[in-house]
């Protein structure tokens, strides 16, 4: 009876924890839509899989993809959707009990990481909200977007509070649980295979207290262009002085929008945010951990390794009838994910090590829990099933965030004519209104040569 219940609780576990291959191959299909800049295919696929819903612990990850492709396909009401459902699963962090929350997406002890509900990491939340503000924008959505840019900083507020104590506490839940299984997950750690991991994080590094500069950026021009208030230009003056600590690459273009607000002349501005390539994937890696499990002395986990993507292009450029001016990097979003990973990898690599310890616990007691030769093989022969089944590296991530982002500006043309060189001989000729501020957000995924996708909006006070 005994070995008949375990052997229930190993394969509804199995069953459960199950393998990512719907999210991975919809992910795998976004990505060669995107490599080859059809943006409306990775929108149809992506919005596919937010519709099917076939995976609740999916889902955020599934919408943040949807709602970016969508936004770039010229679907702007189903992206607002798409990204507003993942807001919605997502704003409970923000309660009281969001420390304990996010302590057990990070650090819980399982069959895998695949089996939490997936909550996005601190710059992800924060994009989602800076994602929405823009298509409420670009619907002409004034206070809708304010309400978006507001959100966005209450994220970054609370990853300041929690996400470094959170990830702290996942990993003392995963080493009292290994301890409970005799083993010293420290030394367990030390394994030189382990130094693949972070091979390519060493140099990356966030923005000061998980700050976006998108977000920021995006903000004070979005008060700078809309209103006339003390209170609102204040509060841009406050969001470009942060950005221009944060970025000095970016403070040249900075100045000239400081300058509008300290000399009180609005002078209609054009301003062409690019964003360039995507972000890094998380590939899986299998490493032998040597633990000794009954008569077994290694034991295997997998575990997610970042890989960048390669095609972004470093510079761009935009002409009017007065000048040509070249792009500035304003946020580099790939060093932020890479920042992100290499601060969150101890408490996974805790995790997945107390996780096989488990596993392999089992699958030993199970197939010693008879004095029947017979039924201990099957006991093995189900508990090895079980391993192989529950052995995935978590690769979930918001894949459609880009590489860099790019900013450059310019006085608004009176024949309300710009174009935007990608520096690979493509230019596209945009049409402008006239007299207004002009926000124009441009993404070529695929790197020089592929096509470009772009949605723009204006704002008037």
């Amino acid at each position: 009876m005994i070995a008949r219940f375990r052997f229930g609780i190993l394969i509804a576990t199995a069953v459960l924890s199950g393998c990512q291959s719907g999210y991975r191959d919809a992910a795998k299909k976004i990505d060669g839509h995107l490599l080859a800049g059809d943006m409306q295919g990775a929108a149809e696929v992506a919005n596919g899989a937010f519709l099917a819903k076939k995976n609740e612990r999916d889902a955020v990850v599934r919408a943040m993809d949807a709602g970016v492709t969508l936004l770039f396909a010229g679907r702007l009401q189903e992206s607002s959707v798409a990204l507003e459902d993942a807001y919605t699963r997502v704003r409970p962090l923000l309660d009281t009990n969001a420390e304990i929350s996010l302590t057990e997406n990070v650090g819980a002890i399982g069959a895998n990481q695949t089996v939490m509900v997936y909550e996005g990491t601190p710059v992800e939340r924060t994009m989602l909200n800076t994602f929405q503000a823009i298509s409420k924008l670009a619907q002409g959505g004034y206070d809708e977007a304010r309400v978006e840019f507001n959100r966005a900083n209450e994220w970054q507020k609370d990853a300041v509070e929690r996400y470094a104590k959170a990830i702290q506490s996942a990993r003392q839940r995963a080493a009292k649980q290994a301890q409970s299984k005799g083993i010293d997950l420290a030394a367990a750690s030390q394994s030189s295979d382990f130094s693949s991991l972070t091979t390519g994080l060493e140099d990356a590094s966030a923005y000061a207290s998980f700050q976006s500069p998108l977000t920021s950026y995006l903000r004070a021009i979005f008060l700078l262009s809309t209103s006339r208030e003390a209170g609102d230009l204040g509060n841009a003056r406050s969001e470009l002085r942060s950005v221009y600590e944060m970025v000095p690459s970016a403070r040249g273009v900075i100045e000239a929008d400081l300058k509008q607000i300290d000399d009180g002349k609005f002078e209609p501005t054009t301003w062409v945010l690019v964003m360039s390539g995507m972000c890094p994937r998380r590939d899986e890696i299998r490493i032998d951990i040597p633990i000794p499990v009954g008569e077994v002395n290694y034991v295997s986990a997998a575990f997610p390794k970042l890989r960048s993507v390669d095609g972004n292009v470093d510079r761009y450029s935009i002409a009017t009838a007065d000048g040509v001016a070249d792009t500035v990097e304003l946020m580099n979003v790939e060093s932020v994910v890479k920042a992100e990973f290499r601060e969150a990898l101890p408490a996974i690599i805790a995790q997945e090590i107390a996780s096989s310890v488990a596993k392999a616990a089992a699958t030993y007691a199970l197939s010693n829990s008879s004095r029947d030769d017979t039924a201990n093989l099957i006991g093995k022969i189900v508990g090895i099933a079980y391993q192989a089944s529950t052995t995935q590296a978590d690769l979930r991530s918001w894949r459609t965030l880009p590489k860099t982002i790019q900013v450059a500006r310019a006085s608004t043309p009176e024949d309300g004519k710009i174009s935007v060189n990608a520096g690979d001989g493509q230019t596209i000729q945009v049409p402008v209104a006239a007299d207004r501020f002009n926000v124009l957000l441009v993404w070529q995924p695929g790197g020089s040569g592929t096509p470009i996708s772009m949605i723009q909006w204006s704002m008037n006070p």
